[in-house]
């Protein structure tokens, strides 16, 4: 039998704010500005990432564990007990590689990163396209997230299975505020993508 939050493999996690919205957000808009900024007014509103755009850059973020639904809800007593039973270590994966970070950082849970990362989560783990919690933060548009992995020495030169950075992600979901955040951390804005996209374009 499973724990709070099993589920059988037709459902999806419904009980925690926003992600009804979240689930309505999976259209992107692939117009771009003449340098590749997307029209984007809000978070997580229809990201666009460019000419690249391939399919595992939807939104919609699905657990398939007990412990890693918890995180999506920010159930931070649940993922405390499932810890304390020994049902979970701390960096279980997922079959995408994804951790509970990945799933804390993209629902905008601060609380859970900070105890997640007291408990020795990896913050600069890559899942199976090589996507970062910190991307995932920049990408939901979780500045708090965003600045408490950078404080904490997140890697911001990773690069995903398409050659984007965290700066990419900021860049392509119209986010000017974490892009400048990025950038006073290090990010190197003439980064190349795989099919030799950089952010500035000639």
């Amino acid at each position: 039998m499973g724990g709070k939050y099993s589920r059988g493999e037709e459902r999806r996690p419904l009980g925690f704010p926003g992600f009804s919205a979240l689930c309505c957000c999976q259209k992107k808009n692939r117009e771009e500005t003449p340098l590749g900024f997307c029209d984007i007014k809000a978070p997580r509103s229809n990201p666009s990432f460019g000419r690249d755009d391939p399919a595992y850059l939807d939104m919609t973020y699905f657990p398939d564990n007990d412990l890693h639904m918890a995180a999506c809800a920010g159930d931070l007593p649940f993922v405390r007990l499932y810890f304390t039973l020994g049902k979970y270590e701390v960096n279980h994966r997922d079959k995408e590689n994804r951790n509970a970070m990945h799933f804390a950082c993209f629902y905008g849970h601060l609380e859970l990163v900070i105890y997640l990362w007291r408990r020795g989560c990896e913050i600069n783990v890559c899942d199976n396209h090589n996507i970062t919690p910190l991307m995932k933060a920049v990408q939901s548009w979780e500045d708090k997230i965003v600045c408490f992995l950078l404080e904490h020495h997140a890697n911001l030169h990773i690069k995903d299975s398409m050659g984007n950075t965290a700066l990419h992600y900021a860049v392509y979901s119209g986010n000017s505020a974490t892009a400048a955040r990025l950038l006073q951390y290090g990010a190197d804005i003439e980064e190349r993508t795989k099919v030799r996209i950089t952010l500035l374009r000639n």
